[in-house]
Formats: C-alpha cells, sequence, structure tokens
C-alpha cells in the first residue's frame, strides 16, 4: 500500500493542497474548499512548495519533480505535450490534436486539459481555444517575464 502525504501551503494564489506519494507529486489542487485529509507534508510535498513559489515570483521556469499522474492513456498522451510546451509560449487544443496524432479530438484535448491532477506543473495555462481570455491573460504574465 502506497502512502500518500498531503499538506496545504500557503502562496501568493492563495491556499495550495499538494499531495504526494512517496517519490512523485501526485495532485495539486489551488482554492476553493481544500481539505487535507492528513496533514502529512514529507520531502516531495515541501520541495515541491518551494519551486512553486519560485515559479510564482517569477525565480523559475522549469519544475524539477517527479509527477505520478493517473489517467487514461489519452489523457496521459495529452498531458505529455502539454508537458513539452516552452515557458512562455502557448499551444492550441489544435495543435495538441495534431502534435498527439489525433487531429480530430479538439474538444477531447480541452477536457483531458482540465482533469489534470497536477496543473501548473504539467502547464495547462499554456494551452488554449482560439477565443479563451484567461489563457490569453496568463500567457501575457508569462510572455512579460521571458
Amino acid at each position: 500500500m502506497t502512502m500518500n502525504h498531503s499538506h496545504i501551503y500557503a502562496t501568493p494564489l492563495g491556499p495550495v493542497l499538494i499531495e504526494s506519494t512517496k517519490s512523485a507529486i501526485s495532485l495539486v489542487r489551488f482554492g476553493g474548499a481544500l481539505d487535507a485529509q492528513e496533514d502529512a507534508p514529507d520531502a516531495v510535498t515541501n520541495a515541491f512548495a518551494g519551486q512553486l513559489l519560485e515559479y510564482l515570483a517569477g525565480k523559475r521556469r522549469v519544475f524539477d519533480v517527479a509527477l505520478a499522474l493517473a489517467g487514461s492513456s489519452f489523457q496521459e498522451a495529452v498531458w505529455a505535450a502539454i508537458q513539452d510546451i516552452p515557458y512562455g509560449q502557448v499551444r492550441t487544443c489544435t495543435d495538441i490534436a495534431n502534435s498527439i496524432g489525433q487531429p480530430t479530438s479538439r474538444r477531447q484535448i480541452g477536457r483531458a486539459a482540465s482533469a489534470c491532477p497536477c496543473p501548473v506543473v504539467v502547464p495547462i495555462h499554456r494551452v488554449s481555444s482560439l477565443d479563451d481570455a484567461l489563457s490569453v491573460h496568463l500567457r501575457g504574465i508569462e510572455s512579460a517575464d521571458a
């Protein structure tokens, strides 16, 4: 049985729940009603929290953390493609669909991205439909730092 660790950390964006397995981050959840089942931070969650704070302060562009992502094979392919998007750049759902060899799966790409258990580490904010105002706003923040 794998012991999971979790802790709610304070960030400039508000509280963030971070969960880990023995050696990898398995969940990052921002805001809302956060509830750590057991407040059991460990070296993995603490290290990632430090990296997240550096990222939010503009001092880090890439996370150096193992991920334990659980999803369908399609979701995992989408998340891997999203992780390849460079800092300060954006790809559309169509771009991601083409990159994984599923050119007709544009809508499914958006659903897979929104189901990602580790946003920011998997930079789903860099994926945009052509008219997604939030992604355009976040893209502007990253581009200003690039």
